[in-house]
């Protein structure tokens, strides 16, 4: 299985066409930066990066109006966070 490693984290994936290009969303708890900061320019393909949750990242807070951990579960999976 490929592995890349970046200063914050390894990544493996197990595919048989390679990757030519990803996305990293970060900040979807705005106190946990490591999909934020870290990354760029590491990694041997074209990376897109997403801020999830903007808001909480510039406050540095984990959340402004909900727990994103509370959006998700089995009743609620593909219907968006309840209000």
């Amino acid at each position: 299985m490929p592995c890349h490693t970046s200063p914050t984290v390894t990544v493996c994936v197990q595919r048989s066409v390679p990757l030519a290009r990803m996305a990293i969303c970060g900040g979807t708890h705005g106190n946990e930066l490591s999909g934020v900061c870290g990354g760029e320019g590491v990694w041997p393909i074209p990376v897109t990066t997403v801020l999830s949750n903007p808001r909480a990242v510039k406050e540095c807070r984990r959340y402004i109006d909900r727990n994103m951990n509370r959006c998700f579960n089995r009743d609620t999976a593909g219907t968006g966070c309840p209000d």
